[in-house]
C-alpha cells in the first residue's frame, strides 16, 4: 500500500546519519546557486527522502496521537479564503482539521495578477478564477498555526489585523489597500526578518515608530509617501538592506551613517 511504502521510505531515510548539505555539491558553491540557501538539501541529498517527501504531498501521513488531543474542524470566517484554502491544500470537500494544515510553512494569495487569484504553499500552486469568490477578511489564516512567511496581494484589503497574532512569522509581504491607517499590526512580529511593501503606497501611514519593535529584520522595502524621519531605521542592527520611497523632503542623515544598512535605496535613488 501506499502507507506502508511511505513507511518504508522515511525508515531508511532515517537510517542515514548524514542528512547532506550544501557541503556535497562540488559543481558550484552554494551561494551562488540561485536560492540555494533555501534548498531542501537533506531530500535533495538522500534518495529515500526524496520519495518520502513526495509520499508525504501526494498523501500526508496521519496526525500523531499527542496531535489528535489538540486537533479541531475548522470553522471557517470567510467563504472566499475557504475556498482558496481547500484548492491549495486539494480538499475541495469535507472536513478540514487543523491538522490538515501543519505542514505548511508558507502561504501565499495574490488577486491583482488578472481574473484570477493564485494561490502558493510550501510545494504545490494552483489558479483560480475570480468570478464567484470574493475574499473579505484573512482571519481564516490564522489556522496556519506553524506559518513562517506569508504573501498577501489583496488590494481591496483593508483590515490586516489578524497578522499581528501571526507571531511566528520570519518574512512578510504585503499589498493591500492604499487605505491602510497604521501598521500596528507589526509590533508584535518579533522574529521578523524581511517585510516587503513595495507592490503598493501607503500615504495615510505617519508613524513608523512599530519598528523599533522589529530588531530582527534584516529587509524592508517599503513606500510610505508622508515619511520624513528615517532614524528609526538605522538603530535596526541587524538591517541590511533598505528600499524606501517616502517623503521628498526626507532626512538621510541617519540612514547614511548607519553602516549595517548595505543595501540603500531612497525615493528610487541608489545611495550604496
Amino acid at each position: 500500500s501506499q502507507a506502508r511504502s511511505r513507511r518504508v521510505a522515511v525508515n531508511t531515510a532515517d537510517s542515514f546519519t548524514d542528512l547532506g548539505g550544501p557541503r556535497h555539491i562540488t559543481t558550484a558553491r552554494p551561494e551562488v546557486m540561485l536560492g540555494g540557501e533555501n534548498w531542501p538539501w537533506k531530500y535533495l541529498h538522500n534518495p529515500f527522502a526524496v520519495s518520502a517527501y513526495y509520499m508525504d504531498i501526494e498523501s500526508p501521513p496521519p496526525p500523531s496521537e499527542e496531535r489528535r488531543l489538540t486537533d479541531y474542524e475548522i470553522r471557517w470566517i470567510d467563504a472566499g479564503m475557504e475556498i482558496l484554502v481547500r484548492a491549495v491544500i486539494d480538499k475541495p470537500e469535507g472536513t478540514v482539521m487543523s491538522s490538515d494544515l501543519d505542514r505548511i510553512e508558507e502561504f501565499a494569495v495574490i488577486g491583482w495578477l488578472g481574473d484570477f487569484y493564485r494561490v502558493r504553499t510550501n510545494d504545490r500552486t494552483v489558479e483560480l478564477p475570480r468570478e464567484g469568490i470574493t475574499v473579505r477578511s484573512i482571519e481564516d489564516l490564522l489556522e496556519f498555526q506553524n506559518l513562517r512567511a506569508l504573501d498577501v496581494e489583496l488590494t481591496e484589503l483593508e483590515d490586516v489585523r489578524p497578522i499581528a497574532s501571526m507571531t511566528g512569522l520570519e518574512s512578510l509581504s504585503l499589498m493591500v489597500s492604499p487605505e491602510l491607517k497604521d501598521l500596528e499590526f507589526l509590533r508584535p512580529l518579533e522574529r521578523l526578518k524581511t517585510l516587503m511593501m513595495w507592490g503598493g503606497a501607503y500615504p495615510n501611514v505617519t508613524d513608523i515608530s512599530v519598528f523599533q519593535n522589529l530588531t530582527q529584520l534584516k529587509s524592508v522595502m517599503i513606500i510610505l509617501p508622508e515619511i520624513r524621519d528615517l532614524s528609526v531605521f538605522a538603530a535596526l542592527p541587524n538591517l541590511e538592506q533598505l528600499w524606501i520611497n517616502c517623503h521628498e523632503d526626507v532626512n538621510l542623515d541617519a540612514v547614511i551613517q548607519a553602516e549595517q544598512i548595505q543595501d540603500l535605496m531612497v525615493n528610487a535613488q541608489t545611495i550604496r
